[in-house]
């Protein structure tokens, strides 16, 4: 009976500390999407870089199920906003990481698959790498590891907070138009970015 209840006791003091301790704290990401209204980003024919980002963004708020994520999208609609009002109102959300999505051209048709990006800096920039290691690490098959490189984007170097830029894809390149403008694709990406949080 003695043996019952210090198990009972156990059980109940290892539930509890899993309940009250920091183990458990909801992580903050905003995910910004990449341009918007009259900033199209990159333009291939009748393909812009603005819409991908977006349907990218909505199938990421479709697909979240974790309750230890709170998931903030920047916009969910067409509208232009300013880098400086941008970094400005994601900072206010004081998240725990930003994931900044865009798509890439390039003059080169055969360079293609997802790229990270991230600002070097004293404070945030070992969380920043270990961020962006993960999203390429989880990317859907279909696209290739383009690397992960430094750079200082005006949205990487004012954000407070581990920041990656994540280039999805070349619309450049037939094989990566292919996928980042389909559903399907978009949803995998989604899957793979909700995965590496």
């Amino acid at each position: 009976m003695k043996t019952i209840l210090k198990v009972a006791v156990l059980s109940i003091s290892i539930f509890c500390a899993f309940a009250f301790y920091p183990n458990h704290k909801t992580k903050t990401v905003v995910i910004d999407v990449g341009h918007g209204g009259k900033d199209h980003g990159a333009q291939v024919g009748d393909i812009n870089e603005k819409d991908i980002t977006l349907a990218v963004a909505k199938q990421l708020q479709l697909l979240i199920t974790s309750e230890n994520i709170n998931l903030i999208i920047e916009s969910t609609a067409d509208d232009y906003t300013s880098l400086k009002d941008r970094v400005t109102k994601i900072n206010s959300y004081q998240p725990d990481l930003l994931i900044s999505l865009h798509v890439g051209d390039y003059y080169d048709n055969s360079k293609r698959g997802i790229e990270a990006f991230y600002f070097k800096n004293e404070k945030f920039e070992t969380s920043s790498i270990k961020a962006a290691q993960q999203l390429l690490k989880n990317a859907p098959k279909q696209l290739e590891d383009s690397g992960l490189n430094e750079a200082n984007f005006y949205l990487l170097k004012n954000s407070k907070t581990p920041a990656v830029l994540l280039n999805l894809g070349y619309l450049s390149n037939p094989e990566d138009v292919d996928f980042i403008t389909s559903e399907y694709g978009q949803k995998k990406i989604a899957k793979a970015i909700l995965k590496s949080l």
